[in-house]
């Protein structure tokens, strides 16, 4: 997977830490790590309130553990807002460890249980700007970095056409990233 991606020219994978064993889900990140590097790959956790770093503190350690040149850590404002994360912790992730991050916005009310979790990050997304999380305050605490746009969303699949939802989507994400 890592050569085909290698020869369609990406240069980042996304992982989820779902390993209940700290010490073994370090070893396996550092030696996937290893295996990318001279494919000019970064290996990049993403924290996610229902994995087993479910925190940017959490995803800091593991990065700590791991040690390797061409790790780093991605934040996704859903999965962010939704876990146990402060704007606070983001200043403790070494400045080159960000990579990229996603952007999308989610429902002022949170989930309160992992099923409803799991619906909004894969079913329920909102156009950057159009919810209630901060995104504002979370571009302003972390550095400048590309930013992938997503924003899965089942019902506006049903209402509007791909290039209605990208061109949305770019349009909101603009407009956010000028205030």
């Amino acid at each position: 997977v890592l050569e085909t991606g290698a020869r369609l020219g990406a240069s980042q994978v996304l992982l989820a830490g779902n390993d209940p064993d700290a010490n073994r889900l370090a070893d396996n990140f550092a030696q996937l790590c290893e295996i990318a590097a001279p494919l000019g790959i970064a290996i990049n956790i993403e924290p996610m309130p229902w994995t087993n770093v479910p925190s940017v503190i959490s995803g800091i350690e593991l990065l700590k553990k791991s040690n390797q040149n061409n790790q780093g850590m991605i934040i996704d404002p859903l999965h962010f807002d939704r876990g146990p994360n402060t704007l606070a912790d983001l200043k403790n992730v070494p400045k080159d460890c960000w990579r990229y991050m996603q952007l999308c916005d989610g429902t002022k009310e949170k989930p309160k249980d992992t099923e409803g979790l799991l619906y909004q990050a894969r079913n329920y997304r909102l156009s950057p700007g159009r919810g209630g999380i901060d995104l504002v305050s979370l571009l302003k605490a972390l550095p400048e970095m590309p930013v992938s746009i997503e924003c899965c969303n089942d019902e506006l699949a049903l209402s509007k056409s791909p290039i209605e939802r990208a061109k949305m989507y770019i349009a909101d994400a603009r407009a956010l990233l000028k205030r």
